[in-house]
């Protein structure tokens, strides 16, 4: 995946980054996506920064969390979660809108 990092959900606002990973399903029972995925950001105060997750996404829960794992440039040493909220979906094009918070502790 490689997908764009907007400043808030409005498609059409400010590019900062690119969310950049791969994820599979790993669900038997329910939906869900096994994770390993990069927030690049390219422009603004964090650029040639990011942060790491890996993690499960079940995707049709409303309040999901992920741990991460670590970052680089002003996130070197990063540790903390991010929480991840579905704004729209597209099933004809397989597209979705998500809106992320990051809570992290760096050096």
């Amino acid at each position: 995946m490689d997908a764009p990092i907007t400043v808030d959900s409005d498609p059409n606002s400010d590019l900062i980054g690119r969310l950049q990973g791969t994820y599979s399903f790993a669900g038997r029972d329910e939906h869900v996506l096994s994770m390993a995925i990069n927030f690049v950001f390219t422009k603004g105060e964090y650029r040639n920064s990011s942060l790491s997750v890996l993690a499960n996404n079940p995707i049709s829960h409303e309040y999901r969390e992920f741990p991460i794992l670590g970052g680089t440039g002003a996130f070197r040493l990063a540790r903390g979660i991010a929480t991840a909220n579905t704004v729209k979906v597209d099933m004809e094009k397989l597209n979705a809108l998500l809106e992320y918070h990051v809570i992290i502790q760096h050096y």
